[in-house]
């Protein structure tokens, strides 16, 4: 679907963006000239602070401790077995 009217754009882009669809879908919907244009004028929509940022990352190194854990784990009874 995209949208070609600028007044229901107005309204559709705000809908992608809090559904975290990424700039450049949402400039490809859009029609708009370049990624710049998309940006200029929904810009503002998206969250100024690096928290999501820094909870992606946290995620990130927590899922690798408890998936290093686990191995380690897995060892320590295998080990235990010998």
């Amino acid at each position: 679907m995209t949208s070609t009217s600028t007044g229901s754009g107005h309204s559709y882009a705000p809908l992608l963006i809090a559904q975290n669809v990424s700039p450049k879908r949402i400039h490809a919907r859009l029609g708009h000239a370049s990624i710049t244009e998309t940006m200029d004028t929904y810009g503002h929509l998206y969250p100024d602070d690096d928290t999501s940022d820094r909870e992606v990352i946290e995620s990130a190194f927590d899922d690798a401790t408890l998936t290093r854990d686990a191995s380690s784990q897995r060892l320590t009874r295998k080990e235990a077995k010998l």
